[in-house]
């Protein structure tokens, strides 16, 4: 499993082993934006081993780390788990998430 953050939003990455090669990039470190404003980012996941990755689960959460805001992930983004196609070696797919800012403040910032 694999955990990126992107100024406010894990990516959980399940399925593969580490040893699989998968690895996952996403476009952008931070996201700002207003309340009520709706945005997007792309996660790219890479296949850099030798066979095909299976089984993989792309999913997004959304938290305040500093536990001042109550977040509700539903309320972000009614699409929030995806479950992958098989990648083959040297393959890559690329995920857009669409979500809604509905909570006020620095969400998953330290």
């Amino acid at each position: 499993m694999r955990v990126l953050l992107l100024g406010g939003v894990f990516l959980l990455l399940a399925g593969a082993p580490a040893s699989a090669g998968v690895s996952v990039a996403n476009d952008r470190a931070t996201v700002t934006t207003k309340l009520g404003h709706k945005f997007v980012f792309h996660s790219r996941i890479e296949n850099r081993g030798a066979t095909a990755a299976t089984g993989l689960v792309a999913h997004l959460n959304v938290v305040d780390l500093t536990g001042h805001t109550y977040v509700d992930p539903e309320d972000w983004s009614s699409q929030r788990t995806r479950y992958l196609g098989p990648i083959a070696p040297g393959g890559a797919t690329t995920l857009s998430w669409r979500l809604n800012a509905v909570n006020a403040g620095k969400i998953a910032r330290r």
